[in-house]
């Protein structure tokens, strides 16, 4: 590579670096408040908060009266073993998950993968914004530490959301494939309604959890703007929260 291909490939780094710093600025100024304020909204509609009654949601599989029926219509022996799925059809009908939990994360699982997205621009404008490394001390540089710390945080809580819902499914699936397979225990399908409510109140709580992070993040940013676009040498500056 000769020197005007070097100078070439420098002059667009450095075009692609700034476009970067706009579009984090955009983000910060424009977007993030904007969302917050979305998102704030959804979480006050009435059937979102916490405080909100949770609507039960049973789905039908076998009695105990029905397996009673079934018993004394197969002739089975009371010594006999119980049947279980080895000698019980299984359902035609697709078990429904539960619509109550479904439809809130489909409501806010959009709106946090665009936060994601948000909170990568942001890091890499900050990380963009850090100046080389000099002696002395640099308090406009423990800003951005601070703030890049905080981003990392978010988008862990964040990330830890959508871990919940892939859980959720998975552990709800095997209890209800319990309670197909022994419709005769009332504690599996008590177990699957209890699971519901507490994954929906557990889920409501980090959305909570989510915004305050975000509203934190955003105002810890616009409060130490100038702090941390250019980082300087200060001894008298503090970080403003």
């Amino acid at each position: 590579m000769d020197l005007q291909e070097t100078a070439e490939a420098a002059t667009k780094t450095k075009e692609f670096h700034e476009k970067l710093k706009v579009e984090g600025e955009n983000i910060i100024f424009q977007t993030l408040p904007e969302r917050m304020v979305h998102l704030y909204e959804l979480i006050n509609m009435p059937e979102h908060r916490i405080t909100a009654n949770y609507l039960e949601y049973k789905f039908e599989v076998l009695s105990c009266s029905t397996m009673d029926e079934n018993i004394q219509n197969n002739n089975i022996c009371a010594e006999e073993e119980i049947p279980s799925r080895d000698t019980i059809p299984a359902p035609q009908t697709i078990v429904p998950s539960n619509k109550n939990v479904t439809e809130i994360f489909e409501i806010f699982k959009p709106r946090f993968l665009q936060l994601v997205k948000d909170n990568r621009a942001i890091k890499i404008w900050l990380t963009l914004s850090v100046p080389k490394i000099e002696d002395g001390d640099n308090f406009g540089v423990s800003v951005q530490k601070n703030v890049l710390s905080m981003l990392q945080e978010v988008e862990e809580a964040t990330v830890s959301y959508f871990r919940k819902v892939t859980n959720y499914y998975d552990k709800r699936g095997k209890l209800v494939a319990k309670v197909v397979k022994y419709p005769f225990i009332e504690d599996y399908r008590v177990a699957v309604e209890e699971l519901d409510e507490k994954q929906y109140t557990e889920i409501t709580l980090c959305i909570h959890d989510i915004y305050f992070c975000y509203t934190l993040l955003y105002d810890v940013i616009v409060k130490n703007f100038e702090k941390i676009k250019n980082p300087r040498p200060s001894i008298g500056d503090s970080m403003t929260f």
